[in-house]
């Protein structure tokens, strides 16, 4: 299966999507007199167009399934060769981590304390935004010395 989808998958995919395009349009215009017919109140609540929702919503899930499941799959045949994506990921983790576990919660004389309680944020999500927030900070000046030295680097070589 995993050949076949290297081999053929880009048009097995466009050719599905092709094929769930034209029976969604096929479905929606098929009715298409009669929604025009309706006021604009009821047109809103018409679901003649429900199957294009249910049909993008169904495989933007199977796509993430299968983009998790084969993602998985390469890290298991290939551990040797993912151990060094699997370190990022424990380190992205663990930076993460220690973002959570040294964020506060904001207290009443915070500049965004007002925002807070507006939108009804809670200390377990305050903290949870405040870790996010500081991870991709990190990450982003990890990602920037990075470069910067490797740019550095092939420069002297």
């Amino acid at each position: 299966m995993y050949k076949f989808l290297t081999k053929n998958g880009q048009p097995v995919a466009f050719g599905l999507g092709v094929l769930l395009s034209f029976l969604y349009l096929g479905v929606a215009m098929s009715d298409i007199d009669s929604f025009n017919a309706l006021a604009e109140a009821d047109q809103k609540k018409s679901d003649n167009f429900n199957l294009g929702l249910i049909i993008s919503i169904a495989l933007t899930v199977i796509c993430f399934a299968l983009m998790v499941f084969f993602g998985l799959f390469q890290v298991l045949t290939n551990l040797k060769t993912s151990t060094k994506g699997i370190l990022g990921i424990v380190a992205m983790i663990a930076v993460f981590g220690i973002a959570y576990a040294t964020s506060t919660v904001e207290g009443a004389d915070s500049p965004i304390y007002d925002t807070i309680t507006t939108f009804k944020v809670s200390d377990g999500e305050s903290k949870f935004i405040s870790a996010a927030i500081t991870t991709v900070g990190a990450l982003s000046v990890f990602a920037v010395v990075a470069f910067v030295f490797s740019e550095l680097r092939n420069f002297f070589k």
